[in-house]
């Protein structure tokens, strides 16, 4: 295969590159598909010239490859390109009625991949920009928006503007209504997310509305043991804990895992996401710790093998969040150097693949001081507070919950170490931070 890819040029079928490019790339071969939509890309160049609008679906193409290859920083300046080619022929008013959505489109797509870099505030700008190009296409409440509003909301939510978040929502609920009628599992999935913006809005009790409603469309459309029902119940046991309600919420995570147990479908990220969610029930709820452990356990398994392609036959970064979680387990039960090793585990794995200037960077470095701590080595904590600490300030801004947790964090570490002086202005600022975020 490496000859065949060797040898693509200008004189083969654009046709037939592009389906080979697309079969290498179901197959989770990434560099063969993207060494065939280079080529694709160079024919449509060497065709229309590189600023054309015709090689924008290409470039896409190929930026699509490299972001599903978790090459964030190859497919960045690609989508960004085919936006600037865009943008430019919106201006001069070139053929509108296609140039207008391909925008909206490709800037969708910018602002999911800068998420996936934890740019939050960049993609917060993309989503905007290409929910209002879709409106001028289209009217407000046309059907293209209802997928980026989704986003935006989400990408709200990682910014702590859950009011904003909730009015994204909200909209999506409506225009889904309008498309599909009220009772359609559509609006459940729009409910589960307006549920989750009303969360960080504290406004727990119209969450839990939110979710009952979206479960008893998606019991009514689907039945009971339909993934859909799995999902919304395990939201809503998510809830319930939130708000200590641990029997109920017990209840709507065990219900959830045995519909999880009992389906047919291959595993996926939903199934970890469910386990480490019960796993917290069984800890706080239940005094369950070993319990708990079983579950994140297999949660890191299912993670495991996803990661490595056995699942899905396409190869990606592990998820972390497993790991997070037992390894903040294994500090709660005082294990302090497995907890470490865990933390240090999911390090090695999110900076190979997000680079180590990402916010999950700063979280797991803050957690790895933590087990330093506990461990005595309080010089350590401080240069893992002070790494975590300078991170979250640059993606997150200076009042951040998170930033204020690092502050206070590193301001023990100093504290530990007897230097007073330094741990006094530390926690001064943390409390500001705190009072800043109304807590």
């Amino acid at each position: 295969m490496a000859d065949k890819v060797n040898a693509v040029s200008l004189e083969d079928d654009y046709v037939g590159i592009t389906a080979k490019a697309e079969k290498m790339q179901r197959r989770g071969r990434h560099d063969e598909a993207q060494t065939y939509f280079r080529a694709a890309l160079k024919i449509k160049e060497t065709e229309h010239g590189k600023d054309s609008v015709e090689t924008v679906p290409d470039m896409n193409m190929l930026a699509r490859a490299l972001e599903e290859a978790i090459a964030f920083e190859g497919a960045r300046p690609l989508y960004e390109r085919s936006a600037a080619i865009l943008e430019k022929a919106v201006m001069k008013k070139s053929n509108d009625a296609a140039n207008i959505p391909a925008l909206a489109a490709t800037l969708n797509n910018l602002g999911l991949l800068l998420k996936k870099m934890g740019v939050y505030e960049d993609a917060f700008q993309k989503y905007s920009r290409s929910i209002s190009l879709y409106e001028m296409a289209y009217g407000e409440d046309c059907s293209e928006i209802i997928v980026v509003l989704d986003n935006l909301a989400v990408c709200l939510q990682y910014l702590d503007r859950f009011p904003a978040s909730e009015i994204a929502c909200k909209r999506s609920v409506e225009i889904r209504k309008q498309y599909f009628g009220p009772a359609h599992p559509e609006v459940a999935d729009a409910l589960n997310w307006l549920a989750a913006a009303e969360i960080g809005c504290q406004n727990h009790e119209s969450a839990e509305a939110h979710y009952w409603e979206a479960l008893s469309i998606d019991v009514d459309y689907f039945g009971q043991t339909h993934e859909n029902v799995a999902r919304t119940l395990m939201n809503l046991g998510a809830l319930q804990r939130s708000i200590s309600k641990m029997p109920a919420a017990a209840s709507s995570l065990k219900r959830a895992k045995v519909i999880w147990d009992q389906s047919e479908s291959p595993v996926d990220k939903r199934h970890s996401q469910l386990l480490r969610r019960l796993a917290e029930v069984l800890c706080v709820g239940e005094n369950d710790f070993q319990g708990a452990e079983t579950c994140l356990k297999e949660a890191i398994k299912i993670d495991e093998a996803l990661a490595e392609g056995t699942v899905t036959e396409l190869p990606s970064m592990m998820c972390p969040d497993s790991l997070n979680a037992y390894g903040e387990l294994l500090l709660r039960l005082e294990r302090f150097t497995e907890a470490k090793e865990t933390f240090q585990y999911m390090l090695k794995i999110i900076s190979e693949f997000l680079g180590n200037m990402h916010p999950l960077v700063g979280c797991c470095l803050n957690n790895i001081g933590i087990a330093q701590s506990r461990l005595n080595d309080h010089d350590g904590a401080i240069v893992s507070f002070k790494d975590a600490l300078e991170i979250r300030e640059r993606e997150l801004g200076h009042v951040s919950l998170d930033v204020g947790q690092t502050v206070m964090n590193l301001a023990g570490a100093f504290t530990g170490t007897g230097f007073y002086a330094e741990a006094e202005p530390l926690l001064l600022r943390a409390m500001d931070i705190h009072r800043k975020n109304n807590i």
